[in-house]
């Protein structure tokens, strides 16, 4: 309704303003409670959180609860009737808000009957047990993100009472029995809804997505004069959003009805291997499950996950698929295979599940890109399609709304933490296939939270599958049973671990949680690793000399450094002695630049630095060359290098490395004369691990020894393990390797056969490792604690204490007009690593005196000055 027509009797629930502030048109507030309302309603009913709760609830929903329940999340605004809210719009005083305000309000006796009757409370109270439905009013208020305590600071009775012609008391009432009367089977009779914590949480984030659809204007356009009654409507275009934007799927499934679903169906190339075929052939079960796929690199793991999505989708189990990896680079690889393979997958274009890339900088469905506008719009190439299509990847807080999504595991870990929205992730990541690959590069505070989530899915009876090349067994327990579960077996010992299958499948039922049998996977792509062990990890010119020896012979050489600053100084050591020696040509070039491949780019130039390595390690093209890359190769790139260098890791990152060596055996590129057998060589230290240890028993070396990887004891029982057997075959040799260097038993009988001060370096390890699990569980959301208490609060803003990654919070710059690289690309945003950003408010910076010239740019952030090369991002000095 436009702006004129609003008048203090008048209860509004959103309005429009011009830039100078001007009133243009503003929404009713009933209408905007109906919009909700039918909003959660058509989330219950047409997607796959009707289960979950149903599942959360012991007992099916039926249309009397999802009426009650739709009818409490419209009631999630009714704090706005108060008079101080409404006097936002017509600037008069006094001003106040809709939450604590209501909540005051309860807390006050001589009010709250007041209330009760206003919001009809004889008839809400019945849909619940106990305080059940107080519970639940809670979580619908908490809407805007965190949920909220029930006692809060008082507020003045006044913004309640009857004043001129506004009686906000009534008011409430009246759309309280509007409501019923657009949900009528709310009256209908029904056993009341279980009074269960978790429901209340999955129910508070249900409320917040549908606040987020029915507030959006492209689907809810505000009232008009002369408009019908709402809902109709509402239902029509909550039902229109829900299918345009990827959580009603109904279309799509039908499209799999009566197809045959194998490796055909997602991909042209070849037969389906052993892991994908075990993994299609599964049951499919009601209440959940939990797979743990453990095979080596190029097994056909990611495959197989998308024919578990595919079964489970096409049987209703599931409406969409996260696809997590541990990193943005791994995340945009990825993103590129599933999007191919959902297009081969259906058909039709319009009901095509849309594939978001989860990555914050990135604005990205499908192959299209956005482009983000004032005012928080985006603009696709083709909006009248995309406005709905893109809407999950608009932002970070929606991503896990989409219908496939691919991102970094950290957006599944923000599902569980106290921050803003987390209610918003979890409940949509139970619609979801969880797929979580390359599971073992979590550290300790990572798993544990991994475990709340994978405790929460269980508890709704979700789906999830985690995959590795390697993941040793006592994490497999820690993952399978999380925290001291009742009845869980106990944790395999490392004799009984290194017997255990590689490559192998583990297939746990929800409802039968006992066991979960570890069958043998078959493979059909062994082979054995010659190691040569050489004390190079300082001796750089050493590194590039043998380096582009090999590449002379024919050979494709990969380097991987534990460290950007190792990788910087290897590759120039390459430039030096390729200039002199006039092999420029073996170098890994872009654009007819020489490169590296690290973590410190922006995002134009990591995709181009992506496609350069995969062609130059993969690619038809004839003779050698050399690649230098940091950890941000070993993951989810598809290379094939003749011969490997790389810095000394623990076994399991080894052997994950080694999956980029010799990968394609079948592929019928012949291997350089010399290069048949797989070799990689091993840059270890010119001195013994232990001169890395302190008297305090903690770590401090060079090349990521005691930094990137903290655990001594894991890299001495590598080092010793390829000292003692220089040749490595996988699979056949994988599972005992990882366990014997990386299971406890193995450490804790390394450090006492070392000495003393190993013994003190593994209890600061478990140390440590107990600390950030503890750490995890006290910055995780308490989903058996009942909402609206003390311990389901947040308290305080965690958004800034809370992290993914301990020690982890990049910050970000944004450019307000482009700058170039050394590469050629736009570059509008960067993110600067969090021991590199100066100490700031926030996460965004924003960039000073930026200087742009024929090697990239340079601009100063704070007191420190940064420059942007062809070699990535460097941090220079501090301004005096």
């Amino acid at each position: 309704m436009s702006g004129s027509h609003l008048h203090s009797n008048v209860f509004w629930g959103k309005l429009e303003r011009d830039t100078q502030g001007q009133l243009l048109q503003w929404h009713p507030l009933v209408d905007h409670m109906i919009d909700v309302g039918v909003c959660c309603e058509a989330l219950l009913e047409r997607t796959i959180l009707g289960q979950r709760l149903s599942y959360l609830a012991g007992c099916e929903l039926s249309s009397a609860h999802v009426a009650r329940l739709s009818v409490v999340a419209a009631l999630h605004d009714i704090g706005k009737f108060n008079h101080g809210f409404q006097n936002k719009a017509i600037g008069k005083d006094p001003c106040a808000g809709h939450v604590q305000e209501l909540l005051y309000f309860y807390q006050n006796p001589s009010l709250k009957e007041k209330l009760w009757a206003a919001l009809e409370m004889q008839t809400l109270r019945s849909w619940s047990k106990g305080d059940g439905i107080l519970r639940l009013l809670v979580a619908a208020i908490s809407h805007h993100g965190k949920l909220l305590h029930m006692k809060y600071k008082p507020v003045g009775s006044y913004l309640w009472e009857p004043m001129e012609d506004r009686d906000p008391l009534k008011a409430m009432h009246d759309a309280t029995h509007r409501l019923l009367q657009v949900f009528p089977a709310a009256r209908e009779q029904a056993p009341p809804i279980p009074n269960i914590p978790a429901f209340h949480h999955v129910f508070a984030g249900v409320v917040m997505l549908a606040d987020w659809l029915g507030s959006d204007t492209r689907l809810f356009r505000y009232t008009k004069s002369g408009d019908g009654p709402r809902e109709g409507f509402a239902r029509q275009q909550a039902r229109l959003g829900l299918r345009k934007m990827g959580l009603d799927m109904s279309e799509a499934r039908g499209e799999l009805l009566g197809q045959t679903l194998g490796i055909q169906t997602i991909t042209s190339y070849g037969t389906p291997r052993d892991a994908q075929k075990q993994v299609s052939s599964l049951p499919i079960v009601d209440g959940g499950d939990l797979l743990i796929l453990e095979a080596e690199t190029g097994a056909g793991k990611t495959e197989a996950a998308l024919l578990r999505y595919l079964h489970l989708f096409r049987e209703g189990k599931v409406d969409g698929m996260y696809f997590a990896l541990p990193t943005r680079t791994a995340a945009t690889q990825i993103h590129r295979r599933i999007q191919k393979a959902v297009a081969r997958a259906f058909c039709d274009d319009e009901s095509r599940p849309p594939v978001v890339l989860a990555v914050p900088g990135y604005l990205q469905v499908d192959d299209q890109q956005g482009v983000r506008l004032p005012h928080f719009r985006v603009l696709w190439s083709d909006d009248a399609r995309w406005r709905y299509r893109g809407w999950a990847a608009e932002h970070p807080k929606r991503y896990l709304a989409g219908a496939i999504v691919v991102g970094t595991i950290d957006q599944v870990l923000l599902s569980t933490l106290k921050v803003h929205h987390a209610h918003l992730r979890a409940a949509c990541l139970l619609r979801h296939l969880l797929v979580i690959d390359e599971v073992h590069a979590s550290d300790a505070y990572m798993t544990r939270l991994l475990e709340e989530v994978l405790a929460h899915h269980r508890a709704a009876g979700g789906f999830a599958m985690l995959m590795s090349a390697t993941l040793g067994v006592a994490t497999q327990h820690r993952l399978l049973w999380p925290g001291k579960r009742k009845g869980a077996p106990t944790a395999p010992t490392l004799d009984e671990s290194r017997r255990f299958p590689y490559p192998a499948l583990r297939h746990l039922l929800f409802q039968d949680p006992d066991d979960a049998p570890m069958r043998p996977v078959s493979s059909d792509n062994g082979k054995d690793i010659q190691i040569h062990l050489r004390s190079w990890q300082d001796d750089h010119p050493q590194v590039a000399q043998r380096a582009l020896e090999a590449a002379a012979r024919g050979a494709r050489v990969l380097i991987i450094r534990n460290t950007v600053r190792a990788c910087l100084e290897t590759q120039r050591a390459l430039e030096q002695r390729a200039t002199l020696q006039g092999q420029g040509h073996l170098l890994m070039r872009l654009g007819g630049v020489a490169v590296p491949h690290h973590s410190r780019y922006a995002r134009p130039d990591r995709v181009l630095l992506d496609d350069a390595i995969e062609q130059a390690m993969r690619g038809a093209q004839q003779g050698g060359m050399v690649a230098v890359a940091t950890q941000t190769v070993q993951q989810s790139l598809d290379l094939d290098a003749d011969m490997m260098f790389s810095d000394l890791c623990p076994m399991d990152v080894l052997l994950q490395r080694f999956g980029r060596l010799h990968r394609h055996q079948s592929s019928g590129r012949p291997r350089p004369n010399g290069f048949e057998a797989a070799t990689a060589i091993i840059l270890t230290p010119d001195a013994p691990l232990s001169d890395a240890l302190r008297d305090n028993g903690e770590v401090s070396g060079k090349h990521g020894i005691g930094s990137v990887y903290p655990d001594l004891c894991m890299l001495q029982a590598t080092l010793e393990a390829l000292q003692a057997d220089p040749l490595i075959s996988v699979p056949r040799q994988s599972r005992a390797r990882v366990e014997c260097t990386t299971h406890p038993d193995a450490l804790q009988a390394l450090a006492e056969r070392m000495g003393p001060l190993w013994v003190k370096h593994r209890r600061r390890q478990i140390g440590h490792f107990f600390a950030h699990k503890g750490i995890a569980s006290r910055s995780s959301v308490s989903w058996h604690e009942a909402v609206g208490t003390a311990a389901a609060t947040f308290d305080r803003e965690l958004d800034g204490d809370v992290v993914t990654r301990l020690g982890e919070r990049d910050r970000v710059v944004n450019f307000e007009a482009p700058v170039h690289s050394a590469l050629g690309q736009p570059i509008r945003q960067l993110n600067i690593p969090h021991w590199m950003a100066p100490q700031a408010d926030g996460d965004e910076l924003h960039p000073e005196d930026i200087e742009q010239d024929s090697n990239g740019f340079s601009f100063r952030l704070v007191r420190f000055r940064y420059q942007y090369t062809r070699l990535g991002l460097a941090k220079l000095k501090e301004d005096e």
